[in-house]
């Protein structure tokens, strides 16, 4: 009886344990067959995930680690905010000033010589100094050369280089050499007329001593560049050989000095050349591209055709101011602008003379050969590193000559406004009145044809 017992006992045990094992295993097989999560194919992770989906397991340990991953999105920067730096000089305003002929007739030289034999002309331009002195860059232009002796004046000219130390005292800074005088004691004398503005402490522009001196310069004012350089016109060639003032240009003399012929075809291959010097300046760096030039025809207050011309190719290269001189006289005060609208450029056609020893009849012109200008050109420079116009004025005086021997002058520019209320501040009188008032009134004749748009021009009082 104990036998069956146990014997039923063992079956019944049997039959649990093989339900037990039922039960797991179905249990098992539901949780294999579940469907793996499906996570945002970007290469090959999708195909990996169904594959395992769809294949059988055989152990726990399999099934687990086949077990869908999570991937978490790629962590994100932000990048930090780039600042630009303003361009250097935005929003400073420079001031360039431009004044005429320094011409030394015979008397001229004759009133600065010393009894002992040397030579000054320190008084000459000190009337002018308030406002050459204000200047970032105040221009005159050196006519004839600073040879050495024996010093003569027309037609050939060489002056004592006390002339170089006066443009100094007088305010300036810069000076051009370039005219249709440079020559008059040849090759020798261009190079040492620039060697001795130099050394008084002037930035030669126009000609050169030597190969290695620049063509144009570049000075730096609160951040603004101003780059300068100097051209002068040449007179009719001989076969093909340039000539200045009638004299044939010697070959070496060509490479050191800037000019332009006023006949085709050279005229065209020049104004090329000058506008490509333009674009060279820019290109060297300056804000602001200022051309000095010895151009027109003498004792003729209105600019000739070929002065428009070249104005308006100098516009389209991008040229910011024009300060010209040569005519002995004074032409009006352009603003040109470029044929696209893009560019405006200033262009004060002559300033006339500012120390010469020329008279009311000289060559018939009227007493404007006696009348002068200082140019006054202020600019502004932009976000985009361009420069705007600020300022157009000028300053105009009368040059007085104080004859005190037979052969000696004593020649000084007086400016008109300040003379006509301080006389005695200036050495006159006031019988010697009428001289300013009618130097006045021709000043004013060619200023009336100015044009220069909606900008103002203003006339200075000389401080």
């Amino acid at each position: 009886m104990k036998s069956k017992t146990n014997i039923l006992l063992a079956v019944m045990g049997g039959v649990v344990l093989l339900l037990l094992v039922i039960l797991i295993g179905v249990n098992l097989s539901q949780k294999s067959g579940r469907t793996a999560v499906q996570i945002p194919d970007n290469g090959t992770s999708g195909a990996r995930l169904e594959r395992t989906s769809g294949r059988e397991t055989s152990s726990f340990a399999e099934m687990t680690t086949t077990m869908p991953t999570t991937t978490l999105p790629p962590t994100t920067t932000t990048a930090e905010p780039t600042t630009t730096e303003p361009l250097p000089g935005v929003g400073e305003t420079v001031t360039v000033v431009g004044g005429g002929d320094v011409l030394m007739h015979t008397w001229l030289l004759n009133g600065g010589r010393k009894s002992d034999g040397s030579y000054d002309y320190d008084y000459m331009l000190k009337y002018l100094r308030p406002v050459t002195g204000t200047a970032d860059v105040a221009l005159a232009d050196m006519e004839g050369t600073l040879a050495g002796e024996p010093y003569t004046g027309y037609p050939l000219f060489s002056s004592p280089d006390a002339v170089a130390r006066a443009m100094v005292a007088g305010g300036f800074n810069h000076a051009l050499a370039s005219n249709n005088h440079a020559i008059d004691r040849g090759t020798a004398g261009l190079k040492r007329t620039a060697e001795v503005l130099r050394d008084a402490g002037l930035t030669v522009v126009g000609t050169r001593a030597a190969a290695d001196w620049p063509r144009f310069t570049i000075s730096e004012h609160r951040g603004v560049k101003i780059g300068v350089t100097g051209w002068t016109y040449e007179t009719v060639r001989q076969g093909d050989r340039r000539a200045l003032n009638g004299i044939l240009m010697p070959e070496d003399v060509l490479d050191l000095i800037n000019s332009f012929s006023v006949e085709d075809p050279w005229m065209t291959e020049d104004f090329n050349a000058m506008a490509a010097m333009a674009r060279d300046m820019r290109a060297a760096g300056a804000d602001l591209v200022v051309f000095f030039l010895h151009w027109g025809t003498e004792y003729q207050t209105t600019p000739t055709g070929y002065q428009t011309n070249l104005a308006q190719r100098l516009c389209e290269a991008g040229v910011d101011l024009v300060i010209g001189n040569g005519p002995h006289v004074m032409q009006p005060i352009h603003v040109l602008t470029s044929e696209d609208g893009s560019h405006e450029m200033l262009c004060y056609y002559s300033v006339g003379n500012m120390v010469t020893d020329q008279y009311f009849d000289t060559a018939n012109n009227q007493g404007f050969a006696e009348d002068g200008l200082l140019a006054h050109a202020s600019f502004t420079k932009q976000e985009d590193g361009s420069m705007r116009i600020a300022r157009i004025a000028y300053l105009d005086f009368y040059c007085y000559k104080n004859k005190y021997a037979s052969a000696e002058t004593l020649n000084t520019p007086i400016p008109i406004t300040a003379g006509l209320e301080s006389p005695g501040s200036y050495g006159l009188n006031s019988d010697q009145l009428w001289m300013l008032r009618n130097s006045a009134d021709r000043t004013a004749s060619v200023m009336a044809r100015n044009e220069t748009g909606d900008y103002a021009v203003e006339r200075l009082s000389g401080y």
